[in-house]
């Protein structure tokens, strides 16, 4: 009875503290990594991230959802500065702490 809500607590514990992993979260912590060591900077462009090809954004469709979920974040936005896809850069929001990303 012990281990059993046990079981319930920690799944629990998951929901209140959301640490179960989405698909996304790898791709989220390399970009965030990449932030916060300078190697993706305000004005990068998205075909400039892609091409690096890092670890969970080496396709186009990571870097993607990873740029799409955060900018619903709000940690990011994305601008067209030629009227085409590839020449989408990326605007990062100045209030971001990006010290603090882990």
């Amino acid at each position: 009875m012990a281990i059993k809500w046990c079981d319930f607590l920690n799944l629990h514990a998951k929901k209140i503290y959301k640490v179960d992993e989405t698909p996304m979260m790898p791709s989220i912590r390399m970009f965030a990594k990449k932030l916060k060591d300078g190697k993706i900077t305000d004005g990068d462009s998205i075909r400039m991230i892609h091409r690096h090809h890092w670890t969970h954004l080496k396709t186009i469709e990571q870097v993607m959802h990873t740029i799409d979920y955060l900018t619903d974040l709000n940690w990011i936005k994305t601008e067209d500065v030629s009227n085409n896809r590839e020449s989408l850069v990326i605007r990062i929001n100045p209030n971001l702490k990006l010290r603090s990303l882990e």
